[in-house]
């Protein structure tokens, strides 16, 4: 690829991600490969180093032609950065020098939920391409991201702790110590806790999903009760951003409609309690690549000179 691209890469909990896009966004090549949690982030820039050699040997992918790179980094980073620049700050637990050295090219970084959110630009519709969309993935924890105006807010750089919203404050002790966390309620394991509590004898959110999918009773009531704990954790989010549109993705979903349909029953009643429209919740199944793409887009829309409303000249 000599015309120009840009690379975005995830190192997640579970996965190392590669993206590689054209100049116009068309998706050239990807690759992902599964890690255990325990891999260390270093090492997983390793692994997702090793893709792109793999890229550049079978003529893929022309180092001198990559415009940027997006990497998107799973965990907290609210190191503060001089106009949102990222290129000349390592994340906390990775040294880019390797990465530098492989592709010469400018580097952004940020949280791989917030990159994630980027994959979804334009999903406002193309009566509002600009409007808010809030991101969101139900997985172990909850995590969102915000974007409005073809841009994702960060904030100080940690935006979008959509799990540590408080629902209850006197109820179920999260992870993070404090009670009444929303992902104390919704997360993978907060799920498959509540099950057992209804005597569900189920091990994983798998075989929770499976009760869902045969239509057992107390199963299916899990999902509701789940779905409202979302709900009120969304309208909290709601009241503050007002998005045109919810999309939810990640493991939970699983569990089916009744989950989606519950919350957005909850959002529905709290919305219109006080007036106000309710946006829509649209379910992605997603891709094990939302977050590499996503990160490459924003390699796209910060130095492609015409992509995404780049700039006019590379910097």
């Amino acid at each position: 690829m000599a015309a120009g691209a840009a690379v975005g890469i995830e190192l997640g909990k579970a996965q190392v991600a590669v993206t590689i896009l054209a100049m116009d966004g068309t998706v050239h090549a990807q690759k992902v490969t599964s890690t255990l949690p325990e891999v260390s982030l270093q090492r997983r820039l390793g692994i997702a180093l090793g893709s792109v050699h793999t890229f550049i040997a079978s003529d893929v992918l022309n180092p001198g032609s990559v415009l940027g790179i997006g990497l998107g980094v799973a965990g907290r980073h609210p190191t503060s950065r001089p106009d949102g620049d990222s290129g000349s700050v390592d994340p906390p637990g990775v040294k880019l020098d390797r990465l530098g050295r492989l592709l010469p090219a400018p580097i952004i970084w940020d949280n791989n939920t917030r990159m994630a959110a980027l994959r979804y630009l334009g999903s406002s519709g193309p009566e509002s391409p600009n409007a808010c969309v809030l991101y969101v993935v139900l997985s172990s924890g909850v995590s969102a991201g915000i974007i409005e105006g073809g841009q994702v807010f960060r904030g100080r750089g940690a935006a979008g702790e959509l799990g540590h919203i408080c629902i209850d404050p006197i109820g179920h002790v999260c992870s993070c110590g404090a009670k009444g966390c929303l992902e104390a309620y919704i997360g993978v394991e907060a799920a498959v806790q509540c099950a057992r509590g209804k005597g569900l004898a189920v091990e994983d959110l798998k075989a929770l999903a499976d009760l869902v999918q045969s239509g057992d009773a107390v199963a299916l009531a899990v999902s509701r009760q789940i779905g409202r704990s979302l709900g009120i954790g969304l309208s909290s989010a709601v009241m503050l951003i007002d998005p045109l549109r919810i999309i939810l993705t990640g493991p939970l979903l699983s569990l089916g409609p009744a989950l989606v349909s519950a919350a957005s029953e909850e959002l529905r009643f709290r919305r219109r309690a006080v007036n106000l429209e309710v946006p829509d919740i649209v379910a992605e199944v997603g891709s094990p690549f939302d977050s590499s793409h996503g990160a490459a887009l924003s390699a796209l829309q910060r130095w492609g000179d015409t992509f995404l409303g780049g700039p006019t000249s590379h910097s």
